[in-house]
């Protein structure tokens, strides 16, 4: 009796990498540009070695030359490999905010793919023929590509904007003594293009801010600034993270709904995308077929 031949292999790599620059990329002729970019220390960042492990691994399926039933003369059974690949590798690590003693503060997410290769012989006669399909990222994994946010030498401006919406652990704005809006994100998160966009700022005291901006929900740090912008609320001083929205419509301050703005964080509707979303992925799902042909003398 045939029986379906099963095989495959996993390897597992553990690769150590360091990378930086020395000075900065370019020279602009006006001055005041050019020691903003002397300034900018995510433009002569360092990285020293990190270990960035992963794994590839492979299973495949392959079917004997007589197996199954036969119909015309043809078994549509036998003769076939189906063989899925799939890999894993570790968040590399990258530099957050402009102190020179801070590095590789924060992760890029994982990334995983898994690609599929299936393909059929028929035999007829002296000849061989074989069907094959490859598909790519068979899943349709939407990993973001930096393609979209542009060089960050190039158009810092966009980079930045990207990383200052993530919410990053409350540990890295602590090391950085700032003042930001915490969270579990992490390098390569992002917004589905689907959901509106809805910036979340921090600020200490609402009242304090002179030029608010009607379409962002601020969240207020002093409790006591809340007391004091809506007394008859009864705001307690253990207010909860989603309470403390507040958005600016009409001449005055409104408080936002927590449901409104767990609905915000739960779609990741915060994190600023590029406007060129046509280059937010890069690698989606692909297909391609194939026919070989063969002649046995």
């Amino acid at each position: 009796m045939s029986w379906v031949t099963v095989t495959g292999f996993v390897n597992y790599e553990y690769s150590v990498y360091s990378s930086g620059n020395f000075g900065v990329r370019s020279q602009n002729e006006n001055p005041a540009v050019q020691r903003d970019t002397e300034r900018n220390i995510n433009l002569q960042k360092q990285y020293k070695p990190v270990a960035l492990p992963r794994i590839k691994y492979n299973i495949a399926f392959k079917t004997p030359h007589y197996f199954g039933p036969e119909m015309g003369g043809l078994a549509p059974l036998a003769n076939w490999q189906l063989a899925f690949t799939g890999t894993w590798r570790k968040g590399g690590y990258h530099t957050f905010g402009n102190n020179p003693s801070i590095i590789n503060n924060v992760r890029w997410v994982d990334s995983w793919g898994l690609d599929m290769r299936g393909s059929k012989t028929i035999s007829l006669n002296q000849f061989r023929i074989q069907i094959i399909a490859d598909i790519y990222n068979i899943l349709n994994k939407k990993s973001l590509s930096t393609a979209a946010l542009g060089d960050s030498y190039l158009v810092p401006g966009v980079y930045d904007m990207y990383q200052e919406s993530l919410h990053f652990n409350e540990s890295v704005y602590e090391e950085l003594g700032l003042r930001h809006i915490a969270g579990d994100d992490k390098m390569g998160y992002y917004r589905d293009p689907g959901v509106p966009y809805q910036p979340l700022k921090y600020t200490s005291r609402a009242t304090g801010l002179t030029q608010p901006d009607p379409k962002t929900y601020y969240y207020v740090g002093d409790v006591a600034d809340l007391q004091e912008l809506f007394p008859d609320d009864n705001i307690p001083e253990d207010l909860s993270d989603t309470e403390r929205y507040v958005q600016y419509v009409n001449n005055e301050w409104t408080r936002v709904d927590k449901s409104t703005v767990q609905k915000v964080l739960d779609d990741k509707a915060y994190i600023f995308n590029p406007v060129n979303e046509s280059f937010l992925f890069l690698a989606p799902r692909d297909i391609f077929f194939g026919i070989r042909i063969s002649y046995d003398f």
